[in-house]
């Protein structure tokens, strides 16, 4: 009986970390977005930096051929990570946009078709904080 126990707790465990030890060498954290998760091995077209001492924003862009969308194991590894999910807003020319917080943070994920941008503002979270009257 011990011995069926011992194999069915580390079938469980099995079950568990293997698909989350795959979800973590896909993605990165980036301390330029304050620990927002990166995709491993992306080809990075560009990245700017502003600071006026209480506000930061940091803009980085990268091509991800894989996917033109945002897959839903990003998403996941995005919110295991603590990042809220806010909006998703489409815009007229198919550009989706994707907004996420954490703590003082917003991180947008813009997305058309292959290339993605993201933005991170640290200090102005207007937009989410006066919806919820936080």
């Amino acid at each position: 009986m011990k011995k069926i126990v011992a194999i069915i707790a580390i079938v469980l465990v099995a079950i568990v970390a293997i698909p989350y030890l795959i979800l973590v060498s896909r993605y990165e954290h980036s301390e330029t977005f304050d620990d927002f998760p990166i995709p491993r091995g992306v080809e990075s077209f560009g990245e700017e930096r502003n600071s006026d001492g209480e506000n930061t924003l940091n803009i980085m862009g990268f091509n991800w051929s894989d996917h033109s969308n945002v897959p839903k194991d990003y998403k996941l590894f995005i919110k295991l990570n603590g990042w809220k999910e806010e909006e998703i807003e489409e815009e007229y020319d198919g550009t989706l946009r994707y907004s996420y917080t954490k703590g003082n943070s917003l991180v947008e994920l813009a997305c058309i078709e292959e290339q993605y941008v993201i933005t991170l503002s640290i200090g102005e979270l207007n937009r989410f904080k006066d919806q919820d009257g936080n």
